[in-house]
């Protein structure tokens, strides 16, 4: 069970990739992360591991498994029944940033609560790109419709999700 979410951001990829990669700081950014706690000290890249929080989740380790600084980074948690993969993937577009999450589920509690878990994530990426606290690390942010706004004199979040 896979969710695609892309936003485009107007702001130039290093700037999106700093955000990005610097997990410490999402949850003073975004509302679906309320802890980040890195369990090793080295830069964050490949076999990275961090102890993720999210709201109505248990905490989780989540492993990088793929890494290409500046571009891409793949990580990876398992829970009994369930394996989660999140790509992070950006690219340059006009003047700004493609910023597309892949989620995959895969396992026993994936297939069985399948439309739970589907309308958790939608839930959750609709508000992932708004900023909690009054701080935000992107200036716009759009999609195409439906659109929903949070803050509009600095974030338009517009949700457009891909089921596969």
């Amino acid at each position: 069970m896979t969710v695609n979410d892309e936003i485009y951001i107007e702001a130039r990829p290093d700037v999106v990739w700093a955000v990005t990669e610097d997990i410490d700081r999402w949850p003073d950014w975004t509302p679906t992360v309320t802890s980040v706690v890195r369990v090793d000290d080295s830069p964050f890249a490949l076999g990275s591991v961090a102890r993720v929080k999210q709201p109505g989740q248990p905490e989780s380790e989540w492993k990088v498994s793929q890494f290409e600084r500046g571009k891409q980074f793949e990580w990876e948690t398992r829970r009994p029944g369930l394996r989660m993969r999140a790509l992070h993937e950006l690219s340059a577009e006009g003047a700004g940033t493609a910023n597309v999450l892949r989620l995959e589920m895969t396992g026993l509690v994936a297939v069985l609560l399948w439309p739970v878990l589907r309308r958790a994530v939608r839930r959750s990426l609709s508000r992932g790109y708004c900023h909690v606290n009054g701080s935000s690390p992107w200036p716009t942010a759009t999609r195409s419709a439906p659109r929903y706004r949070f803050l509009p004199h600095l974030v338009a979040r517009v949700t457009h999700l891909k089921l596969t």
